[in-house]
């Protein structure tokens, strides 16, 4: 049966992932393939703990492997198809807010204590937050650690929120993917509005196979609990918001 009260999940290979639960906080395992729900917990896993970079902080399947973030590190897994799977480091990098790990566009996103980061797979993952604002600099699992992002329109888009579900600051930050630049979007007025999902408008839309953010309530405090879908028009709930580019 499956490991119970996991807190992360991933697909991959046509097999589950599940990672870190009360009594192993380092541990993914992963299921076999084709049955979501058969799981061999006494071979298939694999740890990540303290002493390799502490506990599990997030998954999510990227280059043709299973990425594994924790505090300090992010590993990978692949071949589980094989005898013997490959389980290694990528990067003495790791990851704060696993809601804020997205991957598009060829490149996979993430916030770790040294800010914002980017990796297409290939090179080492590269800080990109280095010269923004100073809400994207030093962080932590505690400060920043129910942040969410979204990946669409070539965009990376964090909303800042901390370990106890209360938003840290209104402002959005968009990375640009092309031109490598962030901005700020600014709403009119304080809405706890996160993003949750990543969307793909459905055939007959005019925008039919596109990938649009799907925001909702992420403030514990708020009391707006309407689904919006993101980069539409220039309006939400019946109000204009503005973009600002930050040099």
């Amino acid at each position: 049966t499956p490991p119970s009260r996991c807190k992360f999940i991933g697909v991959h290979k046509n097999r589950m992932f599940l990672g870190s639960n009360n009594q192993y906080p380092g541990r993914v395992w992963w299921s076999e393939a084709f049955e979501a729900e058969a799981f061999n917990t006494d071979e298939n896993f694999a740890d990540f703990t303290r002493s390799t970079g502490g506990r599990l902080t997030g998954l999510i399947e990227f280059n043709d492997q299973m990425v594994c973030f924790t505090e300090d590190q992010m590993f990978g897994i692949a071949n589980v198809d094989q005898d013997v799977p490959s389980i290694y480091e990528i990067a003495k990098i790791g990851c704060v807010a696993p809601d804020s790990i997205q991957a598009g566009f060829g490149v996979l996103c993430w916030l770790g204590r040294g800010g914002a980061y980017v990796w297409d797979g290939n090179e080492p993952p590269q800080r990109v937050s280095d010269h923004t604002s100073a809400a994207l600099g030093k962080m932590s699992l505690s400060s920043h650690g129910g942040s969410r992002a979204a990946i669409y329109d070539r965009l990376y888009e964090v909303h800042l929120i901390d370990g106890n579900n209360t938003i840290v600051l209104t402002s959005r930050y968009r990375y640009d993917l092309v031109t490598k630049t962030w901005a700020t979007l600014a709403y009119p007025s304080v809405k706890a509005w996160a993003p949750l999902t990543v969307a793909t408008m459905p055939l007959g839309h005019v925008d039919a196979n596109v990938r649009h953010p799907v925001y909702g309530q992420a403030d514990k405090s708020g009391s707006d609990y309407a689904i919006y879908v993101g980069n539409v028009t220039t309006q939400d709930a019946g109000a204009n918001y503005t973009c600002q580019v930050e040099t």
